[in-house]
């Protein structure tokens, strides 16, 4: 299982942005996989400004092995070709030696919507034993496909679609209901052939689906705890072995953004709590967990303690309990 970290990341300044190198850097010298770089949400639920692809222009080059995961808005569905994102992810990919991981961000008023529907099952659901209704209740949500917009769902995919032939070599060009665009040369073309892994950051049942049958990685940020999560994993399987083969990205990793047990800072790594949080995950066969690290209210000391712990559960996970 893989070890990644999470940051949202605000208004740029110097001195965050030494912090943020300081503590990518202790992540690729402790062995960790990946970090991902998204933009902060506003009051309203949606993804605002914060330029990630900024900060991971100057990551790129203070770092060597870490992958680098590049958060984007605007894709779902796309208000305008999204030529420009395309553009980036190709210079930040050839900016970073071919490390780079592109996630799809939903839109405000899919949040709001998923939210809400949240809501209402909590409260229908108020007098059940949450522990066997939620993942068959979150299956069923996906089964019918009714309360995601159709309308949604292709612009997904044409998003996607467009970015997969705009990293192609040959000449681009499209023609749709919503887009047409003539014969143009988008460049560069990013390192990583065909293309970077693409994937789908959501937080819900039908988000997961989506992503498999788009043949997408999934980044959970539900913060739904191990048993939502498996039932979305549930769901992001399924919505995989319904795709056509045609229109997989072919990309199929499920991975959650977690926060540690609540006593992991009184712990050395190998503790029996840390060993069970790991088996959990490994239960419900989570490909990557990426730890919340900032923004912190401890700030940078505390994201480096929560950096030097996911390191030490690696260490754990090597020594295994009995038959691991």
């Amino acid at each position: 299982m893989d070890r990644g970290l999470f940051f949202q990341l605000g208004s740029l300044s110097p001195a965050r942005f030494a912090e943020l190198a300081e503590e990518v850097a202790l992540a690729e010298t402790l062995g960790l996989d990946a970090v991902w770089c998204l933009p902060m949400t506003g009051e309203d639920g949606g993804f605002r400004g914060g330029a990630p692809a900024i900060w991971l222009a100057g990551l790129a080059g203070t770092t060597k092995s870490i992958r680098l995961g590049w958060g984007v808005p605007g894709v779902w569905p796309p208000e305008i070709p999204p030529v420009r994102e395309a553009e980036q992810a190709a210079t930040l990919d050839g900016a970073s030696g071919g490390r780079l991981d592109v996630a799809i961000l939903p839109e405000v008023g899919d949040r709001a919507r998923a939210d809400a529907d949240a809501d209402a099952d909590a409260d229908a659901d108020a007098d059940a034993d949450a522990d066997a209704d939620v993942g068959t209740e979150l299956v069923a949500e996906v089964a019918d496909e009714t309360s995601l917009a159709a309308s949604s769902r292709d612009g997904l995919d044409e998003g996607i679609r467009m970015w997969v032939e705009m990293w192609a070599p040959a000449t681009f060009s499209w023609s749709s209901p919503r887009f047409s665009v003539p014969p143009i040369d988008v460049v560069p073309k990013p390192v990583q052939r065909p293309h970077p892994p693409l994937w789908l950051v959501g937080w819900s049942a039908e988000h997961a689906a989506h992503a498999g049958r788009a043949g997408l990685g999934f980044l959970d940020v539900s913060g739904g705890g191990h048993e939502i999560w498996s039932a979305h994993r549930e769901c992001y399987v399924s919505g995989r072995s319904a795709a056509r083969p045609e229109d997989l990205v072919c990309v199929f990793v499920y991975a959650v953004a977690a926060d540690p047990p609540a006593d992991w800072d009184e712990t050395v790594g190998d503790a029996p709590d840390v060993s069970d949080w790991l088996d959990e995950l490994e239960a419900i066969e989570v490909d990557q967990v990426v730890l919340r690290t900032g923004p912190l209210e401890g700030g940078h000391a505390e994201a480096c303690r929560r950096i030097q712990w996911l390191a030490n559960t690696r260490s754990s996970e090597k020594k295994g309990a009995p038959g691991r």
